[in-house]
């Protein structure tokens, strides 16, 4: 953490802020966070056992454990340790953001000060492989880095590929609606999804969203009379927009009861009217490509579909806070390029720091002016093709 906080010269809010990130773990695990979280002894056991047999326990918890276990940490004593490689991997995201330019103003603090992102780093799951993957990928695919988006994403294939489907889904709408998108783009992404809907494509059979979401209405201990079934795939849309809404801001203040609940409560409703406006700003950025638009099928369609199928409010602020984040994140990073609203930026550009789009937009910018200068200086030549002097 000292090497990355270092490398990524952060001031000094911020590192004491990436401290505070790495004291929750502790301060989680010595509260007994053991009885907030069951499932955090699946992958401290799943990544001790893939160092001791090199075989895989199952499918998601199997592949996280094999991935945390070759994490260069010497033991696993407990949950901590998987808690704590969480933490390093929010902070090596935070340094590879920063040095790619997205992690300066309103995005940044919105990386650091997200409590649900605060929380779930801290305990010992999944959700710090989850967190990486997700900012890799949607960060390549709005630089149009396909082969490396692809390949950021595919852990998700083997941890959760209900995201890997949600993400790849939102990339083919994207291909398939922004007129200046490339051919080449719209070809591979349709055989990506081709492939994926070949393999994967019963995870959004209706019968399937059925079967999972009747499931977790009933673990949830729901009134079955009240319950009711989808008939078709109108109903995805139909029961699926409202309930992602709902989705997006559960638990409501009338509905919170435990203090955890309280805090995610207000949570939801700074990060909802935050989403709100990203949302509507995003249709309008004119930015190559319109990167905007990829983010909100992104969060629409993993908004509505999680809302069909959770129920419980803890499930769902876990289930979320990844697309969330990454929404917010690049959202109001995409705001600073398309208006130029960060100084910083300019500086970014000429040390060679500012990503692709970045880039792009700085690039386009300047193009433009240069037209209209040259309109001008011609608008202004008299009838020998003399420009007339000007004052500057």
């Amino acid at each position: 953490m000292v090497i990355i906080a270092k490398r990524s010269h952060m001031a000094v809010l911020t590192k004491w802020l990436m401290l505070g990130h790495l004291m929750a773990a502790f301060a989680l695990y010595f509260g007994g966070s053991m009885s907030i979280f069951g499932d955090q002894i699946k992958y401290f056991k799943a990544a001790n056992h893939f160092r001791e047999t090199l075989d895989l326990i199952s499918m998601t918890e199997g592949f996280a454990g094999m991935m945390l276990a070759v994490f260069p940490i010497p033991a696993y004593p407990s949950h901590l340790s998987v808690a704590l490689v969480n933490t390093v991997l929010f902070a090596l995201t935070f340094w590879f953001l920063r040095r790619a330019g997205v992690m300066y103003g309103l995005p940044k603090w919105i990386y650091l000060f997200y409590p649900s992102v605060a929380l779930y780093m801290a305990l010992g799951l999944r959700e710090g492989l989850i967190f990486v993957s997700m900012f890799l990928s949607v960060y390549y695919l709005i630089n149009m880095r396909l082969v490396f988006a692809f390949a950021a994403a595919a852990p998700l294939v083997f941890i959760k590929p209900q995201n890997f489907l949600m993400l790849g889904m939102a990339g083919f709408l994207w291909t398939m609606i922004v007129p200046s998108v490339k051919l080449y783009v719209r070809v591979l992404m349709g055989a990506v999804a081709a492939v994926a809907l070949l393999y994967m494509g019963q995870w959004f059979s209706v019968d399937k969203v059925e079967y999972y979401r009747w499931a977790m209405y009933v673990e949830d201990h729901g009134d079955p009379e009240a319950y009711q079934k989808l008939d078709g795939y109108a109903d995805l849309l139909r029961v699926g927009i409202p309930d992602g809404l709902y989705f997006m801001l559960k638990p409501l203040p009338w509905e919170a009861e435990k203090p955890i609940q309280i805090v995610q409560s207000i949570e939801n409703m700074v990060i909802g009217v935050m989403a709100l406006i990203a949302f509507l700003r995003n249709w309008t950025l004119k930015l190559p490509n319109r990167p905007g638009v990829l983010l909100n099928f992104m969060l629409g369609v993993s908004m509505v579909i999680y809302g069909l199928v959770v129920y419980n409010y803890g499930t769902a602020a876990r289930y979320r806070f990844h697309f969330i984040a990454v929404f917010l994140v690049y959202s109001y990073h995409l705001h600073y390029l398309a208006t130029w609203g960060r100084p910083s930026l300019h500086f970014l550009a000429h040390s060679g720091q500012l990503p692709l789009l970045g880039q792009h937009v700085l690039a386009s910018a300047a193009f433009s002016n240069a037209q209209s200068q040259a309109n001008t200086s011609s608008a202004s030549a008299g009838p020998t093709g003399q420009t007339a002097p000007s004052a500057s």
